[in-house]
């Protein structure tokens, strides 16, 4: 069997103007926040299912389920940090991509802030983000087979209901967003209190 090797040409384009501007998108140094970048992740996940071929659907898991993970963990961390500002605490610093100790956070501070019994929702928030945490709670297992030793990550055969999924992250990235405009407003009424 006679193969054929395609060799790439003209890698040299992808990031600059590019030719014609066909799909060139800018990144804008300082409208990059974690709010933005994660809808950016969820438009993703949601554009690859709503899109998908049903041949494709186990092709597109690792990048669909990774995306949604990935959106609602920056989600998390921006409204933890800005909470811990609106109550004056110091700001989290991460270090890993865990998402139910960034939720240990943030809880309280919710609980804190909204003292009307809300702790249904945010039980089935947290029931999601310990599902999330418990098949990929590094967020590796789908951006890699393997660990740095080799070893497998995702051992266990996993079915995922990709509309479910981005259905769930979208709801709980528009609750996490509310939050944050929220506490947004608490500081700016702070400042101005201030002035």
């Amino acid at each position: 069997m006679k193969s054929r090797i395609l060799w790439p040409e003209n890698c040299d384009k992808m990031i600059g103007e590019g030719e014609g501007r066909r799909c060139v998108a800018s990144v804008v140094r300082n409208r990059l926040d974690w709010m933005i970048m994660s809808g950016g992740y969820m438009l993703s996940a949601e554009l690859a299912v709503k899109n998908c071929a049903w041949h494709s659907r186990n092709l597109i898991v690792f990048p669909v389920v990774y995306q949604c993970r990935h959106a609602i963990e920056l989600a998390i961390k921006h409204t933890l940090n800005i909470a811990e500002r609106a109550h004056c605490e110091p700001e989290t610093k991460f270090t890993n991509h865990r998402i139910c100790p960034i939720w240990k956070k943030l809880k309280p501070l919710l609980k804190r802030t909204w003292t009307s019994d809300r702790s249904e929702a945010l039980s089935e928030v947290e029931a999601t983000l310990k599902a999330l945490d418990a098949i990929d709670p590094e967020a590796v297992g789908f951006r890699f087979p393997a660990d740095r030793n080799g070893k497998p990550i995702l051992t266990d055969e996993t079915n995922v209901d990709l509309k479910q999924l981005v259905d769930t992250s979208k709801e709980i990235i528009d609750f996490l967003s509310g939050c944050s405009e929220a506490y947004a407003d608490q500081l700016d009424r702070m400042t101005d209190r201030h002035h």
